[in-house]
């Protein structure tokens, strides 16, 4: 092995530029993850600021076509080079699709497909017309060409949903102009069978929307938001390919970005009931779960924006345009360096070792009747300054008693062995103990773990017990989980309970919000 790597590296060091896309390769990312960085702008000689446009990868370059500057519809494509970085027009044989915005654009093998889209004169406010046409774009002879269909079509529309699969481009919902839609249609892209063919979709389907992204992984399309009038949620749904079955976070909002790379999605921007959040959502296809990644403390942060694009190159999200604040719009480009390791496993692992008591070192002698819970000396110190001079003290103690001889040493033992050390906590119950137990190894609570409704007395009463708790042991992120997860629990129903409770236990923002509630 040792032989074939030093040979390896001999080979390449003869050539310089392989070495470096061996290394970049094998040991990439040389840049911080996630870090955002602004990229050269796009200047007005090359592309127009715009927004409403696409933006699609191809190798090693971002194509951006169409939009709009805020005076007319564009029918340009640009080129961003990710080696060079930098901005050119793409030259182009064929008759171009007229201008337009809110059309979709997907890459098949080395052609991008242009669908739909609205066209016109927004100026004189003339000739605006939905489009269902669809142009394809060969990147290696630059050519231009357009369509024809036999049979049924799409009716033309915007601001719809676009996604290749199976050597097929999927269209999905949009607006014609006068209503929203949520159906599916699909064409072929190899072959001379240039024919739609209208999906029938099984299960629960989104509803009618338009301005939203889609993304596909792992044999499935998924849905985020979009406006959808009185109906617009914040659901993801999920399109089975195989099956044809759809089935169901961050804000609701339109005109966002959605990409998938690797075992997650990420959402980016849009509109979010009047506001314009600039914060990266991540969707773990794994676990299920959302989360905000936090970005390197470096990074060129873009602000909050609508109708822009994105699209991956290898570990990389690139942002371009969009409608910024005052209807302005942008012609940055951002790129976001993505994770390409696995998602980290470190709370899953210390949440394994506590259930299965291996090497447990301390116990927690909880409550009255000193309930004896198990745990690791170094993760409880290290997560609650209060537990943490606990340990110590019992430490000291114990050593007294090992002088004076009421105590033997021990030599090391095996995780079967008892721990020597036992910390008293009388102040804490055993079941609201093991929630903040849970908490301290894993950085997550499930109150609902034994209580599947987050609104029955019960469950609430345990989540202020460990509120208190979380008080008393000095750990402010669990404070705050409860006191939000009460906040969104609390109800007719148990809010006499609650304010009982908080009285007794001396919680004073929640004894507030109680007799709010009631008042």
């Amino acid at each position: 092995m040792q032989n074939n790597l030093g040979k390896m590296i001999t080979e390449q060091l003869r050539n310089p530029n392989e070495l470096d896309i061996s290394l970049r390769m094998e040991f990439g990312p040389f840049e911080t993850v996630h870090k955002w960085k602004r990229m050269s702008e796009c200047y007005e000689f090359v592309g127009a600021r715009r927004s409403k446009h696409t933006a699609v990868a191809y190798k090693d370059a971002i194509y951006v076509f169409g939009g709009d500057n805020g005076k007319s519809m564009l029918n340009d494509l640009i080129r961003f080079d990710i080696r060079e970085k930098s901005w050119t027009k793409t030259g182009c044989m064929g008759i171009p699709p007229a201008p337009r915005y809110h059309h979709s654009a997907v890459v098949h093998r080395s052609s991008m497909f242009v669908f739909g889209g609205y066209t016109g004169d927004i100026l004189a406010n003339s000739n605006l017309t939905n489009k269902n046409d669809l142009f394809e774009y060969k990147f290696q002879s630059a050519q231009w060409v357009q369509w024809k269909f036999s049979g049924q079509e799409p009716v033309p529309r915007s601001a719809h949903g676009a996604a290749v699969y199976d050597d097929k481009l999927w269209i999905f919902a949009g607006y014609d102009g006068n209503a929203r839609l949520n159906d599916m249609w699909t064409i072929n892209l190899l072959g001379e069978n240039r024919q739609w063919e209208r999906i029938e979709q099984k299960g629960q389907c989104p509803p009618t929307c338009c301005n939203f992204p889609v993304a596909v992984a792992r044999g499935k399309m998924f849905v985020f938001s979009g406006q959808s009038g009185a109906k617009i949620t914040n659901a993801l749904f999920q399109f089975d390919f195989e099956t044809h079955t759809a089935g169901g976070a961050p804000a609701r909002r339109y005109g966002h970005v959605m990409v998938a790379h690797r075992a997650h999605l990420y959402v980016f921007g849009g509109a979010a009931d009047n506001t314009l959040p600039n914060d990266l959502h991540c969707y773990d296809l794994d676990t299920q779960i959302w989360s905000v990644i936090q970005p390197a403390n470096d990074s060129q942060i873009p602000s909050g924006r609508l109708f822009h694009a994105g699209a991956v190159v290898g570990d990389a999200l690139y942002i371009f345009g969009g409608t910024i604040d005052n209807n302005v719009r942008s012609g940055d480009l951002f790129r976001f360096q993505l994770s390409n390791y696995p998602r980290c496993t470190l709370h899953d692992d210390f949440g394994r070792i506590l259930k299965s008591h291996q090497f447990c070192d301390v116990q927690i002698l909880v409550g009255p009747d000193k309930t004896p819970i198990l745990a690791h000396q170094a993760i409880l110190a290290a997560r609650s300054q209060y537990l943490r001079a606990k340990i110590k003290e019992a430490r000291d103690e114990l050593t007294k008693r090992i002088a004076a001889g009421e105590e033997e040493a021990t030599e090391v033992y095996s995780y079967k062995s008892p721990p020597q050390l036992c910390v008293l906590l009388p102040e804490a119950t055993p079941e609201a103990f093991h929630m903040v137990l849970n908490y301290i190894y894993t950085d997550r609570i499930d109150p609902t773990e034994k209580d599947e409704d987050p609104e029955s007395p019960a469950t609430v009463l345990l989540v202020m017990e460990v509120l208190r708790l979380a008080l008393r042991l000095s750990i402010p992120r669990l404070r705050g989980l409860c006191a939000r997860f009460l906040r969104a629990n609390l109800c007719y129903g148990n809010v006499l309970q609650a304010l009982h409770a908080a009285h007794h236990a001396s919680l004073s923002c929640i004894k507030e919000y109680c007799l709010r509630s009631v008042l």
